[in-house]
């Protein structure tokens, strides 16, 4: 219950953090300084002060300059060995749009990279972000996604920096460095030295990235895959400054504050979520590409668990790797096994990572997945169509729950982490983890509520979007 009660308190306070941030102007610093605050309270267990509680010393004062000076010395470093930027061979030519990805293929990428094929206006470029191992490696590593999408094997890639605006960059270095020592009231509580260095890097970055599009940019409208950090939104706002147009299309469900960013325009995967940070006012437009709702699918018998519990990036899977996915897969198991009739096949999708787990981690897992019944679905099964044969759908929190509804398709969120709280997974019907109170759902819902009535007022609360299409 304790847990519980932190969770939410922080959530709150997480808002009213960005709301600080909304209000005083938008500072890079104290963006970072929130996002990374509200990540350290979620893995640490600890508490998140609001903005009238902070109090910073004299002493932390002094360990964020150090910290700027040496992210900054890190940054001129980082330059020297990519040659300033002037390796790149191509140059962005006047194109009616550019893409703005990190060079990876993950949730923040894939669904921009994958649209570019069916933009119109086609695309004409790519911008890496982030910080790059090396330009030919990087390059490559975005060239063979690109070579998948027709129409996209040829476009230019550059990354966001040269010889004059490094130079340039050494005139912003004062000020850049007095609105890092005026944001440390920003910081909500006093970060690691490591993660206050990452966020000055990420500073430097931006601050070479503004003056390189200020020398080289032109009129255009960029849609960035991730943004929200120092480096993509002061690049963002030397587009906008230059009279070009930035969109974020978001890449899954907010989780509180975690999307505030500065674009022209953001696109939600949820008009829930377009609603709450048209909320907040960071963005001037917040909108979701609308989708026809669709017609419930639902099958006669069988269940289908769907989990992504155990996984790096949980932080209860650090101190207990398998306790929250188990529990879920024996409180199905259990509650399947008590419907006489009903019961029909026992699928379990766990999330694509597993296969990179310790194999003691993946044979004590499915070994618990095979005591219970559950047949595993391979990565590349088709999802939609198993869950659409299904009478039951069970989900630990995920986008793909989001996903799944715009398909017709209603699941019933399992959240043993108390994670669900105010995101848009909350307007699905929801269960505690365990046997007993599973099957108590399952049959409230099988001989009092209306199955139908359940899915629309879900679809009403969230609307979904549908897949991202960068076309007019």
């Amino acid at each position: 219950m304790k847990s519980c009660n932190r969770q939410a308190s922080n959530r709150i306070n997480s808002w009213k953090w960005a709301q600080k941030v909304v209000r005083s102007g938008g500072s890079v610093w104290d963006l970072e300084w929130l996002k990374i605050s509200a990540e350290v309270a979620e893995q640490r267990n600890l508490i998140l002060p609001s903005p009238e509680e902070r109090k910073g010393t004299a002493l932390g004062r002094c360990i964020l300059a150090l910290a700027i000076i040496t992210g900054w010395v890190l940054v001129f470093f980082y330059f020297v060995r990519q040659r300033l930027g002037a390796a790149q061979e191509c140059k962005l030519s006047h194109a009616e749009r550019l893409v703005a990805i990190h060079p990876e293929w993950s949730t923040r990428t894939r669904h921009l990279i994958k649209a570019i094929g069916s933009a119109h206006p086609p695309v004409g470029g790519v911008i890496l972000l982030g910080r790059l191992e090396g330009f030919g490696k990087e390059a490559l590593k975005v060239r063979r996604k690109l070579l998948q999408v027709e129409g996209a094997t040829s476009l230019p890639i550059v990354m966001p920096f040269s010889p004059m605006a490094c130079l340039l960059g050494l005139m912003d270095i004062p000020g850049a460095f007095q609105e890092g020592l005026r944001s440390y009231k920003g910081m909500p509580f006093n970060l690691r030295f490591r993660d206050q260095v990452a966020v000055s890097f990420r500073v430097g970055l931006g601050v070479v990235a503004s003056r390189w599009w200020d020398r080289s940019g032109f009129p255009t409208e960029v849609f960035f895959g991730h943004t929200g950090i120092a480096d993509t939104t002061l690049l963002e706002r030397s587009i906008q400054k230059r009279g070009g147009r930035t969109i974020h299309v978001l890449h899954g469900q907010a989780t509180g504050p975690n999307f505030v960013g500065f674009s022209n325009e953001a696109w939600f995967r949820s008009q829930f979520d377009a609603v709450a940070y048209e909320k907040l006012g960071c963005y001037r437009v917040c909108g979701i590409q609308k989708a026809k709702k669709p017609a419930l699918r639902r099958g006669n018998s069988g269940f289908l668990l769907l989990t992504n519990l155990a996984h790096p990036m949980n932080p209860r899977f650090r101190s207990d790797p398998l306790k929250d996915e188990i529990s879920l897969l024996r409180c199905v198991g259990q509650a399947s096994r008590s419907l006489v009739g009903i019961c029909g096949p026992l699928y379990w999708k766990p999330h694509p990572v597993i296969s990179e787990l310790p194999e003691k981690i993946q044979s004590e897992l499915r070994s618990v997945a095979k005591q219970e019944g559950f047949s595993e679905l391979s990565s590349d099964a088709n999802i939609f169509d198993v869950a659409g044969n299904c009478k039951w759908v069970f989900s630990s929190p995920s986008t793909v729950a989001i996903d799944l509804l715009q398909m017709g398709i209603l699941s019933l969120i399992l959240d043993p982490q108390n994670t669900v709280l105010d995101t848009a997974l909350s307007k699905l019907p929801q269960c505690e983890a365990s046997a007993g109170k599973v099957l108590h759902f399952l049959d409230d819902i099988s001989y009092r509520k209306n199955y139908s009535e359940m899915f629309d007022e879900s679809y009403s609360e969230i609307h979904p979007a549908v897949p991202l299409k960068i076309s007019w």
